[in-house]
C-alpha cells in the first residue's frame, strides 16, 4: 500500500466523518514537488491493463479524475481514442 492509497483513505473517512466538507489530502499531496514522479509515470498495473486490451474491439476510454493525464497518455499511445477529465483545473492545464 502506497502513500497514494493512504491518503484515498484518508480522504473517504473524512467524508464520512464530515459530510460536506472537503479534505484537501490531494492537494497537499499535489503541492508536494517531491510527490511529482508520481504523477507522472503511469502504473505498472494500468500498463499491464493497456497491454491487455485492444483498442480495435475497445476502442475508447474515459479517464475520470484524470490528474496529469499519465494514464490517458498512456492510452492514447497505444491507439486508445481518450477523453480525459478532472475537476481541479491546475494538472489538466498542465495535460493540455
Amino acid at each position: 500500500m502506497g502513500y497514494a492509497d493512504t491518503c484515498t483513505g484518508y480522504a473517504e473517512r473524512f467524508e464520512i466523518r464530515n459530510p460536506g466538507r472537503k479534505s484537501n489530502i490531494w492537494d497537499k499531496y499535489w503541492n508536494n514537488t517531491n510527490n511529482h514522479e508520481w504523477w507522472e509515470r503511469p502504473a505498472p498495473e494500468v500498463i499491464a491493463f493497456i497491454e491487455s486490451q485492444s483498442p480495435e474491439s475497445h476502442p475508447a476510454v474515459l479517464d475520470l479524475g484524470c490528474g496529469l493525464g499519465r494514464h490517458a497518455i498512456a492510452f492514447a499511445l497505444y491507439g486508445f481514442r481518450v477523453t480525459a477529465t478532472a475537476v481541479k483545473t491546475k494538472p489538466t492545464v498542465i495535460l493540455e
